[in-house]
């Protein structure tokens, strides 16, 4: 009959290395949050990972990019309102100055006086209306790319640019065509209403483009982004999170094994020392 003490004792070994290592992974995963510590816990999911959160990455950049230019077209808008009010008021004086009847000279002169101020004005917030230190109504502002998705081309071009000149000019005097107008002199008042309503139309075609790029393409454009996240980080979560649930019973089992283990050991060793204390009796 052949007498094995050693041979029971290195399989309890060998077990409770596995339940150690086990051990060991169930509170990293814990830690982590995460079933993909290193490239062993899962390759191919790993690479599909990565792969995820480098798209969810780009795509939050699109989105911030996008809430960028809706800010931007925002406050070209505002600027613009500000010009349009400056015009109208401009084209109240003009219509006011018409009226020979009504107003004499001295009137006339008081009346073009506070036509160039506002004029003046007017110019100040073509020159004046920034976003994050980029002039948006200067004329500069033009064909801008807005980057709106993780690919290259993915784009929204912008401009903001007057066109009553017939080239793009910005929305100061000089590019709404106003420059030089005055209410004195024959004929002036008339020559400065066509000239304002020129650019009272110009003004507000670029008002109607900016509101429209906001709402038919960048808001929509923004939304998508953000399902699309949404989704992918849903995909990304069930490969790579931890289901703390799953995960903690699993460590209490493993903690259960790994003490029935080492008692399993202690018993094995008690009894191998009875039988060398009989042998050796």
């Amino acid at each position: 009959m052949a007498l094995r003490i050693n041979g029971p004792g290195a399989v309890q070994t060998y077990r409770l290395q596995q339940r150690d290592q086990q051990l060991a992974m169930s509170l990293t995963r814990l830690s982590s949050g995460s079933k993909l510590n290193r490239a062993a816990d899962g390759p191919a999911a790993l690479i599909i990972n990565n792969q995820l959160r480098t798209q969810l990455e780009a795509l939050g950049q699109a989105t911030d990019n996008i809430t960028q230019g809706i800010g931007m077209a925002r406050t070209a808008e505002g600027g613009l309102e500000q010009i349009q009010d400056l015009l109208q008021q401009q084209r109240n004086l003009a219509v006011q100055a018409q009226s020979s009847a009504t107003v004499d000279a001295d009137q006339l002169k008081a009346l073009d006086k506070q036509f160039q101020s506002l004029g003046k004005a007017i110019d100040s917030l073509a020159s004046g209306t920034q976003y994050a230190g980029t002039k948006l109504l200067d004329g500069s502002f033009a064909g801008r790319q807005i980057q709106t998705g993780q690919e290259a081309g993915q784009t929204v071009e912008l401009s903001i640019t007057s066109s009553v000149t017939g080239t793009p000019a910005g929305f100061d005097q000089a590019g709404l065509g106003t420059s030089g107008q005055s209410l004195l002199g024959a004929g002036g008042a008339t020559a400065a209403l066509e000239a304002i309503d020129k650019a009272l139309t110009d003004v507000g075609q670029q008002r109607g483009a900016l509101g429209a790029l906001e709402s038919n393409s960048l808001d929509s454009l923004r939304n998508s982004l953000a399902e699309t996240s949404a989704n992918l980080a849903g995909a990304r979560s069930t490969i790579g999170d931890v289901d703390y649930a799953e995960e903690f019973a699993g460590l209490v089992r493993n903690q259960i094994l790994m003490q029935s283990a080492i008692a399993a050991r202690a018993q094995q060793n008690v009894s191998a020392g009875s039988v060398m204390k009989l042998l050796g009796g």
